[in-house]
């Protein structure tokens, strides 16, 4: 039996016999009716003892593997969690691609919240994750932001950059966002030009393309939306079309080398079907996997027309 076991099983015992030493006093003499209230009142506080005591036996700490784009929406959702469970959720943030290495080389977590749905098929057909465990818990949207400047919808098709514009994207080899990037920009016919000219900054996650743009070490960048919602105030972002690239359709699944398999699947559930946790996750700037509509828009551009391309306005 653990020591959490047998501090709990310990503190059981002592309120059981408290409680039959007062019921017992109660019987025998009524004059002793004081004694018997100040051993009810002890019989109360052990009580939530014994619920803290259980509570701290029973918490679990999760080691949370988590794509770059829903690293903030996830801190945002651990005290709620936390709330809700009593376990603690302990977050590693990178790109799909680099967790998924880390997991098949054995770092110890128990789940993984990938961008897309192909990194955990992958941990899946290698028997190092559940495959009854698979769920979707968001849908993810494609932003191309300019920090300093406005973008708006160009009335021609493609993007006016300058000569010297640099684009920063996630890798597209191993971030989904980043091959959703590579994908807008080659249906627009602009992936080779940019390439071969060499002007594409292409980072290890979509959060750190976003760092290239913020920091002015790229003009501009293709990041999540996510990123964007509670950061930018201005009409500087523009959103492709969804016809330009893959759904980004976010997985995530729990790991057989998991030593918390039952926590694991309960914060899994929870973040499936909690109201707070979909409230917040569409306010972070998804879609919900259940096919409801994202938050309406209340900052950044509109979605132009299937044939517009976008142009960045100064002015």
């Amino acid at each position: 039996m653990t020591t959490a076991a047998n501090k709990l099983s310990k503190a059981t015992h002592l309120v059981v016999r408290t409680v039959r030493g007062a019921t017992h006093n109660v019987g025998l003499n009524t004059c002793t009716a004081w004694v018997d209230y100040r051993r009810f009142h002890y019989t109360v506080s052990m009580l939530f003892c014994l619920i803290s005591v259980a509570t701290t036996a029973f918490a679990t700490e999760l080691n949370i593997a988590v794509s770059a784009n829903f690293g903030a929406t996830l801190r945002e959702l651990t005290p709620h969690y936390h709330q809700a469970s009593g376990d603690q959720l302990s977050i590693s943030i990178g790109s799909s691609g680099k967790l998924t290495t880390q997991i098949m080389q054995g770092a110890p977590y128990d789940v993984f919240l990938s961008a897309d749905r192909q990194h955990p098929i992958n941990l899946i057909d290698k028997q190092l994750a559940d495959a009854a465990s698979r769920f979707t818990y968001a849908i993810g949207i494609l932003a191309l932001w300019h920090p300093q400047q406005s973008i708006t919808p160009a009335a021609d098709q493609g993007f006016d950059f300058r000569p010297d514009h640099l684009v920063a994207l996630a890798n597209p080899r191993h971030a989904p966002y980043g091959k959703a990037a590579e994908q807008v920009l080659s249906t627009m016919g602009y992936w080779q030009t940019l390439s071969s000219s060499h002007r594409l900054a292409l980072a290890e996650s979509v959060g750190q393309a976003w760092h290239y743009a913020a920091s002015g070490n790229a003009d501009v960048a293709f990041v999540a939306l996510s990123q964007l919602k509670r950061r930018t105030e201005n009409n500087n972002y523009w959103l492709p079309p969804a016809r330009l690239y893959t759904a980004i359709i976010q997985q995530g699944v729990v790991l057989n080398n998991s030593k918390n398999q039952r926590a694991a699947r309960r914060f899994c559930r929870w973040l499936q079907t909690d109201a707070q946790a979909k409230q917040v996750i569409s306010e972070s700037g998804y879609q919900l996997p259940e096919g409801q509509a994202a938050i309406p828009l209340t900052r950044g551009a509109q979605t132009p027309a299937p044939s517009s391309g976008v142009a960045f306005d100064a002015s």
